[in-house]
This record gives structure tokens, sequence and C-alpha cells, in this order.
């Protein structure tokens, strides 16, 4: 059997990052009356589970600088 063909390695698109202000615009919109999770992260091109740590990190505070509640 040739393994050639599986021992190249696969190019990896880099890491997206957010800002902070990013973040809380995101979830803030997620909280607003009937409003969707899956919608508000489609319409922000993200994973909707990314969205749904974001709203349990603001709620909790556990980064006080990305989600200072306004």
């Amino acid at each position: 059997m040739d393994v050639s063909l599986y021992s190249e390695p696969v190019a990896a698109r880099p890491r997206r990052r957010y800002s902070n202000e990013y973040k809380r615009q995101v979830v803030e919109a997620s909280f607003q009356a009937n409003t969707s999770i899956a919608a508000v992260a489609q319409a922000h091109q993200i994973n909707a589970n990314l969205l749904h740590t974001w709203r349990w990190q603001y709620r909790k505070g556990v980064n006080a600088r990305t989600f200072t509640k306004l």
C-alpha cells in the first residue's frame, strides 16, 4: 500500500481572532427580544457554539475586560 498520498501536510487556515468590542456587540445582539442565537451567529458568520460560549462568559464575567456590562 502506498502511503505517500497521505504524507503531505494539509495547509491549515489561520485561526480567527475577534476583538473584545466585536464579541460584546454580537453577544448583546443575541440578547435582543425575538432573536435566535442561530440567526445572530449566521448573520455574523460564526459558529453558534462559539456564540453560546461568549454568552456564558458574558453572564459569568469570566473575562471582565472582554465582557463588561454596560
